[in-house]
């Protein structure tokens, strides 16, 4: 056992906005985690230039605190449970080397299984022999599928979900894409459909583009909207980053551009945060107190 306490034992998600790519971690400290991650800590990966990127480029990494427990070690399980159900150590997606499962550090679960107790509903690490003379236990992820909705967000529904069936949301793993049908519709098809090759469905993305408003907020925007065709609107490509220069004017740079290393283009968020309050995201500067009700991170804001 540890000989230190703390007040706080959480896991957290980073995402690199810039790379589409994530981490997940267990952490412990005495202040509230919102003003620890990505304030004072920045992950254990070994990955020095991750870290260092986050110290450098704040705006391009988003905080999330998924979770808070009463001690380090359901910390850790947690942490472990989503390494597993994720498989961070093989997932490309992920900056994670190791799988906190498979790992001596801190919790080991060299000869135990994550399993759902159908008696409490609850996640549990048992034994490899409960496990498989155990009835009432079955695995975590058993009924349940990764799959893609209409707009590309990944999530974990059981398999005889409405949704699913219907062809609206998609195997994560599947030949298949979300297009829209000749009435708009969004459905899932084979990339080998005759019609999609055809072209008579049309991918559900076709005509829309990612791009950085002038404050930095990430929007999809049609083609042929105003605002992008006048150039208000700057598109998203990856490993490039929207900067400003000491006279405050907005620039679109690669992020290995050498004004911005030698610190003469910074990002355009630079020495702010992004606060929310469940349902709004905003940005204040570092140094300005977060109002009552809000705090440290961002929520998703349905367009």
């Amino acid at each position: 056992m540890s000989k230190f306490t703390y007040n706080y034992n959480y896991v957290y998600l980073i995402t690199d906005l810039i790379n589409d790519m994530f981490y997940i971690g267990a952490k412990s400290c005495n202040e509230h985690p919102s003003e620890n991650l990505g304030i004072k800590y920045f992950s254990s990966s070994q990955n020095k230039n991750f870290i260092q990127d986050q110290k450098n480029n704040p705006e391009n990494y988003k905080y999330e605190i998924l979770s808070i427990h009463e001690n380090r070690l359901n910390a850790n399980k947690e942490e472990a449970r989503l390494h597993e159900l994720y498989d961070v150590r093989n997932n490309k997606k992920f900056y994670n080397k190791i799988n906190a499962a498979n790992s001596n550090i801190g919790f080991n679960t060299s000869n135990l299984v994550v399993a759902v107790n159908e008696n409490t509903n609850k996640i549990e690490y048992v034994s490899k022999e409960e496990f498989y003379n155990s009835p009432h236990l079955h695995g975590n992820a058993k009924g349940y599928i990764p799959v893609k909705d209409e707009f590309g967000n990944t999530k974990h529904i059981k398999k005889d979900d409405p949704d699913y069936i219907s062809g609206k949301y998609i195997r994560t793993s599947s030949n298949r894409v979300i297009v829209l049908d000749e009435n708009n519709n969004p459905k899932s098809v084979l990339k080998s459909d005759p019609d999609y090759i055809s072209g008579k469905y049309k991918s559900h993305f076709k005509g829309l583009v990612s791009v950085y408003d002038k404050n930095g907020n990430k929007l999809r925007v049609s083609i042929n909207d105003p605002e992008y065709i006048n150039g208000n609107l700057t598109p998203i490509v990856k490993g490039y980053i929207l900067c400003k220069d000491l006279n405050g004017n907005n620039l679109y740079i690669h992020k290995n551009d050498e004004r911005f290393k030698t610190g003469e283009l910074v990002g355009i968020n630079k020495n702010k945060i992004c606060i929310t309050n469940g349902s709004k995201n905003k940005m204040i500067e570092k140094t300005d107190i977060i109002p009552e009700n809000w705090y440290r991170g961002r929520c998703k804001v349905n367009k």
